[in-house]
């Protein structure tokens, strides 16, 4: 097949919003994109780090990412007085993917947590409670 005609048809593609075009030369950052705009053939290329995105996923790409909810990740929901477990936090955007968390604060009740998220359990608690904040997120799209 010719290249032009392929490249004419990205062309149209992207110029009526069907989908969106996008280079990803360093992991997460897309340079260029191009979706519902006029452009050029000039403008494409073919290569590993290029993609056709659907137009759903490229209005997504559009908006950066906000962080709207941080879950909790334990092992165990059942620990004895004074023992130790790993609490992960993890942040999803407005599209529920996962995005991430910088200047993270923990607090705990009923023991103590730790910066890295290490909970140790109050010696005469029955029930403790853990509460993450995040201050600032990355932006999955710049």
């Amino acid at each position: 097949m010719n290249d032009e005609i392929i490249k004419e048809t990205i062309v149209r593609g992207v110029s009526e919003g069907l989908f969106g075009y996008a280079s990803e030369q360093i992991p997460g950052k897309f340079d260029p994109f191009f979706f519902n705009e006029s452009i050029s053939s000039a403008d494409i290329e073919f290569s590993d780090d290029v993609f056709i995105v659907t137009s759903e996923e490229a209005k997504r790409m559009q908006v950066p990412s906000v962080l709207t909810s941080i879950e909790l990740s334990v092992d165990s929901t059942n620990i004895k007085p004074g023992e130790k477990i790993q609490v992960v936090a993890i942040g999803r955007d407005q599209y529920g993917q996962m995005i991430s968390l910088d200047d993270v604060e923990w607090e705990a009740k009923g023991g103590s947590v730790d910066e890295y998220g290490n909970f140790i359990a109050g010696v005469k608690e029955t029930e403790a409670f853990i509460t993450v904040k995040s201050k600032v997120s990355r932006q999955q799209y710049p």
